[in-house]
């Protein structure tokens, strides 16, 4: 037994003050003998027994009056100890059940998830004979998207039927957004107990975030959580459900942690390699681990790897896709103890060829062969080609059914034409850009440079080099180049000298360029830049500052084997569509933009973990060429309250996404069609060293001793490890004042009476 307010208990003295009246209204009486006394005597002495029980019996409820009245306000409460003291009566248990992916380890038969399930239960079961109406509890997912599952229940069965469905998200650990969610409860709670039940695997990197910042919030967050409050307490219970027997194994786990393209073009013209990434966390070596490919629903091959321990590798697979068209890929190892993470997802569109647009900014120069001429020559047979057409003909339009448009010393477009071009790129389409003497260098430097707002990655100064009235041509070559571009992926072995054998006798000097865009340059005495790129949106340009005929250039350069080869890579990775916009990790939404011919009311997607669902895109505005798909929904974006945990805004489960366009007519162009896949991935979002360390694959755990290092003022008890900690915390229940205050009017009423029903019998 243990008082709140101890001090209080002196009102117990109290008690002491209707014996101490009694004693104080005895009166001492003079004996006088008296005849008639003498009859008075006799009657008194029959009724002095009751009198004297009557009496005693008010001064005793006067007594228990007082002491009732000390101990109501004193608040008593009893004490336990912590797994016995769940019967606590206006108390507040906050049930956080640890639903991140690495809680799907599989310890036997049953998960560290099925073992917290259980562990709840059992809790919940001693909570049964005892919760009072007072009593409540919560029940929170803790992840990096904490949510609260159950709030504020006080029936036992309504909380332990929720319990039971719990299921392992495809979240990371994040323990520093799960107490913010914690803190939040406890805000809002009324209770003066609170008592906070903790289930995890108490993985590492669930509680010790990435930079300084960040874990000083935390570590001021834990201690704000468990300091002394006269009014409220708060007691943290840890049950470490992936608590080691001694001599039991580590926990270890492999996972597929990259699906990749050599190229993000992929066309049925040329094979596609993709790289698959395995990483092994444990200490066992693995002399052999099968990689399984599978592309849309089918399984097309295997590719083996040995994986030593704690290391990465990377297995390679080379497919010929003969239909284009959106296509789906998996990359899969044997289920381990942690299947979740066993898969990788990659969705791809693939092309039959690229679609170019080449504008010919001198077709007058029949019958010599302008420089859009010579790039048609050198791409026919490859690739689809519209025109050349001439800058009057190219109106802006159709440009969706288009990959890479070729400005071929073109004079000067419009504005208007302009902003088309812009709206393509950003949208994801290639530009080429290929200067000369026709170009009108103030109409560039204003239309497309726009003091580097534009598509141009470089203002246009002057014409540098040697005009053909000048004889001999001193010729210039390419003084370095970027290796490590597509363009020049194959610049390898013999051919790694070959771009430098390349002639050019005049170029386009620029300014205001930065020198991490420049993919070649010249051997001129200013190293003057060749080709330039800039990334615009989510397309690219490349500037190309000489000619591709004989005007600027050695005249049979289109014919040469190095030039050619740049410009074959070249177009391909123009016209590549980044991979990122259609392979999303959990928490980003889907957005698709489509031309608003494509538009209906109703799309419906294909989910893994909700299966159809219907998305009504927002309709094109008046007069407006594109309309958007968002999934879930359009995203708020806001800063982030440090306050408060992060709500997730996108998808929520790892796998294949199909949105579909249904049948909108009895028409063959209406029929239902596959618009796009989508491939969602659980962390890692890129292979790096960082990235692999922090993922929730990597199930390292951390000690209770570790915790109290790195949190010292975080007050816990850890229940299921080796060591306990102290339990300096009082079980209290807390309703029993309540009842002393019920008991103390009983007395008091009783009393009143009894003084009313003895005084009127005497009168």
């Amino acid at each position: 037994m243990g008082f709140f307010n101890p001090g209080l208990m002196w009102f117990a003295v109290g008690g002491a003050i209707p014996i101490i009246i009694h004693l104080l209204h005895r009166q001492k009486y003079r004996r006088v003998r008296w005849a008639a006394m003498e009859f008075l005597l006799a009657a008194l002495k029959r009724t002095q027994r009751r009198m004297r029980l009557e009496n005693l019996l008010l001064l005793l409820l006067r007594v228990l009056v007082m002491l009732l009245l000390a101990l109501a306000i004193s608040r008593p409460f009893l004490q336990a100890s912590p797994l016995d003291m769940l019967g606590a009566s206006d108390t507040h248990h906050i049930l956080v059940i640890d639903t991140s992916y690495s809680m799907g380890f599989k310890k036997g038969a049953k998960s560290y998830l099925d073992q917290s399930r259980e562990g709840a239960n059992k809790l919940l079961e001693s909570l049964t004979k005892n919760l009072s109406e007072q009593d409540k509890i919560t029940v929170v997912f803790g992840s990096n998207y904490p949510e609260v599952y159950v709030p504020l229940a006080n029936k036992i069965k309504h909380v332990k039927d929720a319990v039971a469905q719990i299921k392992t998200s495809h979240y990371g650990s994040n323990m520093y957004f799960t107490f913010q969610m914690v803190r939040e409860i406890l805000e809002g709670s009324r209770n003066p107990e609170r008592r906070v039940y903790l289930f995890t695997d108490l993985q590492r990197n669930g509680w010790e975030p990435p930079d300084e910042v960040t874990i000083k919030r935390f570590d001021d967050l834990l201690k704000g959580l468990t300091k002394e409050d006269k009014n409220k307490k708060t007691k943290i219970l840890l049950f470490n459900v992936a608590q080691k027997s001694q001599g039991e194994a580590i926990d270890d786990n492999r996972a597929v942690v990259g699906l990749r393209v050599s190229s993000d073009e992929v066309s049925t013209r040329r094979s596609t390699i993709f790289h698959a990434d395995v990483y092994n966390w444990s200490g066992v070596s693995y002399p052999s681990v099968d990689v399984k490919f599978v592309i849309d629903g089918s399984h097309v091959g295997t590719a083996s790897t040995p994986l030593p321990p704690n290391s990465l590798m990377t297995v390679t697979y080379r497919h010929e896709f003969n239909v284009p068209g959106p296509h789906f890929v998996e990359a899969a190892i044997d289920p381990d103890a942690l299947s979740m993470d066993d898969h990788r997802y990659l969705a791809l569109d693939v092309k039959q060829s690229i679609e170019v647009l080449i504008i010919d900014g001198e077709p007058e120069s029949a019958p010599k062969y302008s420089c859009a001429d010579y790039l048609k020559l050198m791409l026919a047979g490859q690739h689809n080609i519209t025109g050349p057409v001439t800058p009057d003909m190219f109106t802006g339009e159709g440009l969706d059914k288009i990959d890479v448009v070729a400005l071929c010393n073109v004079q000067a477009l419009t504005q208007d034409k302009v902003a088309k071009l812009e709206e393509f790129v950003r949208r994801g389409g290639g530009l080429f850009v290929t200067l000369g003497g026709k170009v009108d260098r103030g109409s560039y430097n204003e239309l497309l440079y726009k003091e580097n707002m534009g598509l141009l990655p470089a203002e246009l100064s002057s014409v540098g080099g040697m005009s053909p009235e000048i004889q001999p041509r001193v010729p210039l070559n390419i003084r370095s180049y970027n290796g490590a571009h597509a363009m020049f992926d194959w610049c390898t072995g013999v051919f790694t000298r070959a771009p430098y054998s390349l002639i050019f006798y005049q170029y386009y000097r620029l300014e205001k360029v930065d020198l991490e865009r420049v993919l070649a340059d010249l051997t001129d005495p200013a190293n003057s830049p060749l080709l330039v790129e800039k990334k615009f949106g989510e397309g690219k340009v490349v500037l190309y500052t000489g000619t591709i005929d004989e005007e600027w250039s050695y005249d049979k350069l289109a014919g040469t084997p190095a030039f050619a080869a740049m410009i074959w890579e070249l177009f391909p990775y123009l016209a590549s569509r980044p991979l990122s916009a259609k392979n999303l990790a959990i928490g980003e939404p889907i957005q698709l933009a489509m031309r608003a011919y494509h538009y209906t009311r109703t799309f419906v997607l294909d989910t893994p973990g909700e299966g159809q669902v219907a998305t009504s895109p927002e309709p094109p505005q008046e007069n407006g060429d594109w309309f958007t798909i968002f999934y879930p929904g359009k995203p708020v974006r806001g800063k982030q309250d440090d306050g408060k945990p992060p709500t997730n805004e996108g998808l929520k489960f790892a796998g294949k996404y199909t949105l579909i366009r249904p049948k909108t007519g009895p028409e063959p162009e209406n029929e239902e069609r596959v618009v796009s896949y989508y491939a969602c991935n659980l962390q890692p979002r890129t292979p790096s060293a960082e990235e692999i360390v922090s993922a929730e694959g990597n199930l390292d755990r951390i000690s209770a001793e570790d915790l109290r290092k790195r949190y010292p003022d975080f007050k816990f008890e850890l229940v299921g490890a080796a060591e306990k900690a102290k339990d300096d915390t009082t079980r209290t229940a807390s309703n029993l004042w309540r009842y002393l205050l019920y008991l103390l009017c009983g007395a008091l009423a009783l009393e009143s009476f009894l003084a009313w029903f003895f005084g009127r019998a005497k009168q």
